[in-house]
């Protein structure tokens, strides 16, 4: 499931999800049904005749000849509070004027479908607890209005029923569904919080969807409400590039590995499997993607949406994997893209944002599984910024961690290797004292901020001033653990700015001692690539990580530092990561990516109404 998510019954969430149920009507136009005890016939705008009936009623989009369930009429009592949206709403009217009339208690009415094949209900099932309807769109279906989203307390009975699509009934307090003739089930009431809790949103509907045609579905309710969607993944982003109070798309359920190419090394998966369940399913074939990031349980159309990355100068950011995917947009085509196929679409959808649709599939490059051998050593800051070209051909994935508020460094080497499993990993050193106490000590600086320089001291001496080996199959030692919440910034430079760039970060530290920064600031390093919106494009980076912690889930001042940081990083010819929260506006990043009009057009032609956009990508693109 992606992020945090929070579940409320009842009230409030059950009348977002009736709000925005679809009527999968699919031959509906405007249709009048008009009854009088008078004629012996009944005739609708479809000019579709039905038999007697011996009420008046309007539904502007439910064409009996169209529905697949009987037409019926209950009014057990006095409804004036039942339809509270007129006239769009299923109404009463007096014959002989165009007034809307109060309705009168009458006796039940049915008008049975068209002849069917076997095996069809006669009629649909009572139901507890009643709900109008007000179309708000023609097409492929109405939409249940707001106003008209008021149960009604009967326990008995229903008090209308028009058909399981067109008028629908619940019991009070159970969870909302979708009609029985619609695929989608979505759920209202939820709330959704990214992995750090530093950015969430309560969409009014939030789906789980199992197939293409549900996605299919949510995107034609979502185009005749007029409704955006933002589809979430693991929900690790720090950021609130996937958050909306509209719909939202958890792909979790569409996780599957769909076709395995040892000849090619390739393998072919839903876009929502996590990259922890791929790792497992490509060792078990004997494969491995060549490059990861520190947190796997992240969904593989996510992590390349947002440009996910590790270091190793000889290897691209996850993207640069990618081979093909398959992309469903907002009019519900299916667009298959790689280099040879849409391949202008290829290269914006390989760096998506999450608004060019919904990627359903994603085929990556992968090598043969192999083992790395994870060397960790102290070093300082002077050290390892003059003589960072040795480091980089040194080592296949090499990275280091500045510890602010001093010269000490911790140099890390990760290269592939023959060698069998080995571990130095120990719970005392790396719990109990790197997460609770540490967590415990950063708490009591938030009184007294000066003993942030003190703590980063301290603790490298304690975990990290000695050398350290591990060895384990790759994926397992390029992921580690992020530990407790927090806030950071990653922006990519030009590789030849690095010592300039974190030399003008210690100096802004150290000439303002207010300023304080959390251990550590990771360096890594990427290829250049020829992907739109990469970070990486057209030159070889060095991306530069800063972290303010939250322990125990208290905020800690940042803002000054994180102005500081940016202002150096744009200085130094900065691109911020597209997960990460920024400042950033439309502005910047015409300045920053030279193919952003190529993406923008893409985006147009793909999205033209802004479907897929929020309020982080509003500030991206206008």
């Amino acid at each position: 499931m992606g992020g945090d998510v929070e579940r409320s019954e009842g009230g409030a969430g059950e009348r977002k999800v009736l709000q925005a149920h679809a009527l999968q009507l699919k031959a509906i136009s405007c249709c009048t049904v008009s009854c009088s005890q008078r004629d012996s016939r009944v005739h609708c705008g479809c000019q579709v005749s039905v038999q007697k009936c011996e009420a008046s009623l309007v539904h502007p989009s439910a064409c009996v000849h169209a529905q697949p369930e009987p037409f019926v009429c209950m009014q057990p009592h006095n409804l004036a509070g039942l339809f509270p949206s007129a006239p769009l709403d299923v109404l009463f009217r007096d014959p002989s004027d165009r007034r809307i009339s109060s309705p009168q208690p009458q006796r039940v009415c049915r008008i049975p479908p068209p002849a069917r094949g076997k095996g069809h209900s006669p009629s649909a099932p009572p139901a507890e607890g009643c709900y109008s309807l007000s179309p708000l769109g023609l097409g492929r279906g109405c939409l249940l209005s707001q106003a008209a989203a008021t149960p009604h307390h009967s326990t008995s009975s229903p008090h209308v029923v028009l058909h399981r699509s067109a008028l629908f009934c619940i019991k009070p307090h159970s969870t909302p569904r979708f009609p029985s003739s619609s695929m989608v089930h979505g759920q209202g009431g939820v709330k959704f919080q990214n992995w750090a809790k530093t950015y969430g949103s309560s969409p009014e509907l939030y789906f789980q969807p199992t197939s293409v045609e549900e996605i299919r579905e949510i995107l034609d309710m979502a185009r005749q409400r007029n409704k955006r969607v933002k589809v979430v993944g693991g929900g690790h982003s720090p950021s609130d590039i996937a958050c909306t109070d509209d719909f939202m798309i958890q792909m979790g359920k569409m996780n599957k590995v769909l076709k395995v190419d040892k000849e090619k090394q390739q393998v072919t998966v839903e876009g929502g499997i996590f990259l922890s369940d791929l790792n497992v399913e490509l060792s078990k074939h004997g494969l491995a993607l060549a490059n990861l990031g520190a947190v796997s349980e992240v969904a593989a159309a996510g992590v390349i949406g947002t440009g996910t990355h590790n270091t190793g100068i000889k290897h691209g950011i996850l993207p640069t994997q990618v081979v093909g995917l398959s992309l469903l947009t907002a009019s519900g085509d299916i667009l298959e893209c790689s280099e040879s196929i849409n391949a202008d679409i290829f290269q914006a959808a390989r760096l998506h944002l999450g608004c060019l649709g919904v990627v359903l599939t994603v085929t990556f490059q992968c090598v043969p599984q192999f083992h790395l051998h994870e060397v960790t050593f102290p070093s300082t800051l002077t050290e390892v910024l003059n003589h960072l070209d040795d480091h980089l051909k040194r080592s296949q994935y090499f990275r280091f961690l500045w510890f602010p508020h001093s010269e000490n460094v911790t140099v890390i080497y990760q290269d592939p290797t023959n060698k069998p499993p080995s571990s130095s990993a120990n719970w005392f050193w790396d719990y109990a004292v790197g997460y609770y106490l540490l967590e415990f000590l950063l708490w009591i600086s938030t009184f007294v901020p000066s003993l942030v320089r003190w703590i980063n001291r301290f603790f490298f001496w304690l975990l990290f001033s000695s050398r350290v080996e591990n060895i384990n199959v790759s994926y397992k030692i390029f992921n580690y653990e992020c530990r407790f919440k927090q806030h950071v910034q990653d922006w990519a430079i030009p590789i030849e700015k690095t010592k300039e760039a974190l030399l003008e970060l210690k100096a802004a530290l150290e000439n303002n001692p207010k300023m304080v920064a959390h251990y550590p600031v990771e360096v890594r390093f990427a290829r250049a690539d020829e992907i739109w919106l990469s970070p990486c494009f057209q030159r070889d980076s060095c991306y530069m990580n800063i972290i303010m912690y939250r322990p125990y889930g208290k905020n800690v001042p940042r803002l000054n530092y994180w102005l500081t940081y940016e202002g150096i990083m744009k200085k130094y010819g900065g691109r911020p990561h597209w997960a990460k929260a920024h400042s950033c506006t439309r502005k910047d990043f015409e300045k920053m990516y030279p193919a952003f009009p190529k993406f923008c057009s893409v985006r147009d032609k793909l999205d033209p109404t802004g479907m897929f956009l929020n309020t982080y990508l509003e500030k991206v693109f206008y």
